[in-house]
């Protein structure tokens, strides 16, 4: 699935081509330019046109948030501080009374959290951020594989091996999220497969947007470990444990556990669907995601 590139929307001016905002400042961003452009298609769209002049600049058209839905999107990114864009999330200030309030998101943004709520959607200065930028990776990678998995069809059966597959993914954000999905999953019969099907996503997306951190992850590693049990020696068992806390205590980096984990597993006789979690390999390993976090 890894060679399959994924479809993100993107803001024209973050595409290398054209680097010009709205007010025709340079704009360029280097992680999506040279690093995440290995892995994706761009599907471009104008966002900061504000008068004809600037959109013969940019030379590209104008779209429609509902246009968007035969794109067949895994994620999104805006451009940062945009007047349009604003920002997808709500900018919180102090009211006269000292309490927080939230201002308008921008038009364009707004709209697309609205119309597209599982979509996943990020700015591109937020992507410097290690942690929201693994959140996010992993976020479209899961959106891929989901389009992927019901490109043809959606049925239960197929459900349940999506499921099946994610399950230490989705624990690792949530585990009463993953477990009311999994509740889902079994009341399939009572439910129009429409109905099934969003209310999955829903529960998805909730999921994946609460940010993972090492103690989860530490909880899952553990968890996936006692699928060693017998099949590795005291010495090796000590050292996984061992490591697994020195990322929980932030010692090392999540790299260091989950590969001596990764190694372990593919040296015994563990069950396939163990080796085929998609939390052991969610994305590819050359975008180094877990080297920093």
């Amino acid at each position: 699935m890894q060679s399959i590139k994924l479809r993100i929307g993107i803001n024209h001016c973050l595409t290398g081509n054209n680097d010009l905002r709205y007010n025709g400042e340079p704009l360029s961003d280097g992680f999506v330019q040279d690093t995440l452009c290995k892995y994706a298609n761009w599907i471009p769209v104008c966002l900061e046109i504000e008068t004809d002049h600037i959109h013969q600049t940019l030379g590209c058209q104008s779209e429609h948030i509902n246009d968007l839905s035969k794109k067949h999107l895994d994620g999104f990114i805006l451009t940062s501080n945009s007047p349009r864009n604003d920002s997808f999330r709500p900018k919180v200030g102090l009211s006269k009374a000292g309490t927080s309030a939230s201002n308008d998101m921008g038009v364009f943004a707004r709209s697309l959290s609205l119309n597209y709520p599982a979509l996943p959607i990020e700015e591109n200065d937020r992507l410097y951020d290690p942690l929201i930028r693994e959140n996010f990776l992993e976020r479209i990678f899961t959106s891929k594989r989901w389009n992927i998995a019901f490109s043809n069809s959606f049925t239960p059966h197929a459900l349940i091996q999506f499921h099946s597959s994610h399950k230490f993914l989705f624990m690792s954000h949530s585990v009463s999220l993953y477990q009311e999905m999994g509740r889902l999953v079994a009341r399939s019969g009572l439910l129009t497969l429409a109905e099934l099907k969003d209310r999955y996503v829903v529960l998805m997306s909730s999921s994946l947007k609460q940010m993972a951190t090492p103690k989860k992850h530490a909880n899952v590693m553990q968890h996936i470990m006692g699928f060693l049990k017998g099949l590795i020696d005291a010495d090796e068992k000590k050292e996984i444990v061992e490591t697994i806390d020195q990322y929980r205590t932030g010692q090392v980096p999540w790299i260091v556990p989950i590969t001596l984990l990764n190694l372990h597993l593919r040296k015994n006789s563990v069950a396939d669907w163990v080796l085929n979690q998609t939390y052991l390999n969610p994305y590819p390993a050359e975008l180094m995601l877990r080297n920093i976090v």
